[in-house]
């Protein structure tokens, strides 16, 4: 019972992997290389967890970044 619940996660995630992939795919610059859109991704991240931990950002904006990531 427990697996079946982290195998539902898991698929979860990987479809909202995909689907931001796609979105990407579908939103992306002319000219723009599958490579370069991928490497968006990683520094999107590195800048949502920097904005969560800045004391300086107000608590209902990291609240609400907070809810981005998860």
């Amino acid at each position: 019972m427990d697996t079946d619940w982290i195998v539902g996660i898991v698929v979860a995630v990987v479809a909202i992997w995909v689907a931001l992939l796609v979105a990407f795919w579908l939103l992306r610059p002319k000219g723009a290389t599958v490579r370069e859109i991928l490497a968006v991704i990683p520094d999107l991240l590195r800048l949502l967890r920097s904005l969560i931990g800045d004391g300086r950002v107000p608590a209902d904006v990291r609240i609400v970044l907070v809810g981005l990531l998860a």
